[in-house]
């Protein structure tokens, strides 16, 4: 079986970049290479998520060490009533790692506690980010409510940012990219050449069911028709097949069943592809940290023209926890105390490259511009599988990719 590689994240790149910025700003990474090749990067989601999360947790730590306390509960982060979205548990992943990097230790059962909501907001003329009124834009907004034991809001927490408006929770408001995909769940492709105006409108569309889930070739999942990226699940050695059920894709998987994820490039270029199960990052469980305690890597480097398999959740560059169907309160999730919408895998693709190599042409480097019960995946067998680490640069967001294992609709 080949290896993987992967890669690792040095200089974060800006929040709420159009693509073309982001692009003049090109993230280094050390990725872990199949032999597997992985990237290192922080993150179960996009540098302006954390960044933003970071904040709140700076003032949490600073309210709970006034008070005496070194411990705070984090409960669920539910997603849109309209979409099925997996993306709590990756918030959740966030805070504990930001919480525990300023020694609050996130426990069951404490005298304080976090929870809170995410969902697609359309902005306006008064938003963070500003548009005209004829435009529509979309954002996700995450809310965020610090609360007691008795579920009162901790009015410090609400001061703090604002101490002369009167609210119970504290919203933030991204737009990136990565962000939206990521948390939501959403199948879609995106120029990079195009304008950040061009790439929302694609993100819109597909969220509000204007655009098609996806195209499925052979057994395939891909982002649209002529999109090089794709995905497919293997349960054994045997392909499962994908079917669509509404505006999804979908593939039955049951309970007790070990599945792996194949990963496929079909563009002249290498691709670096970040893996989320159920929200949560392929890398969560990883053994290998930085030294701020968050797992290392984030991206698998997958060569021009080739696939790779990821067969479970990584541990080391020498073995990985098998992803096996559980039931949803047994789920990797489960342990972020979320257990309701899982089901969703989502592979992001972004272009790879070496360092000092020359980018993709379309990359705009430099330039300017515009069952019966609920399932989800657990942490199964420790198996065998070597991976390497490699060094490389990596572009924008160009496709992403969403399978669903639990159905939406039922």
């Amino acid at each position: 079986m080949p290896n993987s590689q992967l890669l690792s994240d040095r200089d974060r790149p800006l929040m709420n970049l159009n693509p073309r910025q982001l692009a003049s700003s090109v993230l280094r990474v050390a990725c872990i290479a199949m032999l597997l090749t992985c990237f290192t990067a922080t993150g179960h989601a996009s540098p302006a998520l954390r960044k933003e999360l970071s904040r709140i947790c700076d003032r949490v730590a600073t309210i709970l060490t006034a008070k005496g306390v070194s411990t705070i509960a984090v409960g669920s982060f539910t997603g849109p009533a309209t979409f099925p979205s997996s993306g709590g548990p990756g918030i959740i992943q966030i805070l504990k790692e930001e919480l525990e990097t300023r020694q609050i230790e996130v426990v069951r059962q404490a005298q304080f506690g976090l929870k809170g909501n995410f969902a697609m907001t359309e902005l306006k003329a008064d938003s963070p980010f500003p548009v005209a009124p004829s435009e529509r834009q979309v954002a996700v907004r995450v809310t965020v409510t610090m609360v007691d034991q008795f579920d009162n809001p901790v009015t410090e927490f609400v001061a703090a940012g604002n101490s002369t408006e009167k609210r119970e929770s504290e919203q933030i408001t991204l737009q990136d990219e990565e962000t939206i995909t990521k948390l939501i769940g959403i199948t879609t492709s995106l120029d990079p050449a195009a304008s950040l105006k061009e790439r929302n409108q694609h993100i819109r569309d597909q969220f509000t069911g204007a655009q098609q889930f996806g195209s499925i070739r052979d057994q395939m999942l891909f982002s649209d028709a002529t999109s090089p990226f794709g995905i497919q699940l293997l349960v054994g050695d045997a392909v499962r097949e994908i079917v669509p059920t509404q505006a999804f894709a979908y593939v039955a998987l049951q309970e007790g069943e070990t599945y792996s994820i194949r990963i496929h490039n079909q563009a002249d270029f290498d691709a670096a592809v970040a893996l989320s199960i159920d929200g949560i990052s392929s890398f969560a469980f990883s053994a290998i940290h930085d030294p701020s305690g968050s797992p290392t890597s984030e991206y698998y480097l997958v060569p021009a023209r080739s696939d790779i398999t990821i067969r479970g959740w990584f541990r080391s560059t020498t073995d990985v926890h098998e992803f096996t169907v559980t039931p949803a309160s047994e789920s990797a999730a489960a342990q972020l105390k979320q257990t309701t919408k899982l089901g969703t895998i989502t592979a992001s693709f972004r272009a790879a490259w070496r360092h000092g190599s020359p980018p993709p042409r379309d990359e705009q480097v430099g330039t300017k511009g515009a069952g019966s019960q609920a399932l989800g995946t657990g942490l199964g067998a420790l198996i065998p599988q070597d991976s390497q680490v490699v060094q490389r640069d990596i572009g924008v967001l160009r496709s992403t990719v969403s399978l669903r294992y639990d159905r939406p609709d039922r």
